[in-house]
């Protein structure tokens, strides 16, 4: 497989509407265009008589190596079941994030803020396979793209949703406390969301 060919997405497993949804979408892919692969990495899915041959999994990897896995992909999708899905982190958007990844997402309220601050809504998509393979073909499409918004995306990661910027922030709460004056709101949200983020 040669990245000036094929056109690849990973899925996370663990997210379930995420590992549907891409299967339904590489099925749509294998009859118009086989050049779209997906690549799903974690537990609970094998091949069956009914994959079809543009959608892959490769089990769970181990964390530390999950990077050079990323590092072959050009889009990272995550799919969210409305309801508890909600309130979760989105632990997945930040990893594709920091790996340098254009990500294709379904709306959640943190996924819907993250991509405000990136200028990068027009990637929410509904959670079916019509709007997926939609928007994966327009990024297909669109190298230059997809090398900006990934860049802009790890940026964000680097500066702002990590534990070095978390800490600061905590101190800066905590002095701010130590000398009676009230801590800033907007920084005690940044510091949950990194340490949400960091779980």
């Amino acid at each position: 497989m040669t990245r000036t060919r094929y056109f690849s997405a990973t899925v996370p497993s663990a997210a379930t509407g995420t590992a549907k949804a891409a299967a339904h979408a590489a099925v749509f892919f294998h009859s118009c265009d086989d050049r779209i692969i997906f690549h799903v990495i974690g537990n609970g899915f094998e091949r069956s008589a009914d994959t079809p041959p543009n959608l892959h999994y490769h089990g769970p990897k181990p964390y530390e190596e999950l990077g050079s896995w990323l590092a072959a992909m050009d889009v990272g999708l995550c799919c969210y079941n409305p309801g508890p899905a909600d309130y979760c982190s989105p632990l997945k958007v930040f990893d594709y994030m920091a790996s340098g990844l254009t990500i294709v997402s379904t709306p959640q309220p943190q996924v819907n803020e993250i991509f405000g601050q990136l200028n990068q809504r027009d990637l929410l998509v509904e959670g079916n396979a019509r709007a997926m393979a939609d928007m994966l073909m327009r990024l297909a499409n669109d190298r230059g793209r997809l090398r900006q918004q990934g860049a802009a995306g790890r940026k964000l990661a680097v500066e702002q949703y990590n534990w070095r910027r978390a800490a600061k922030d905590t101190f800066d709460a905590i002095e701010q406390l130590r000398r009676g004056t009230e801590p800033d709101a907007r920084m005690i949200q940044r510091t949950i969301e990194s340490r949400e983020v960091a779980k």
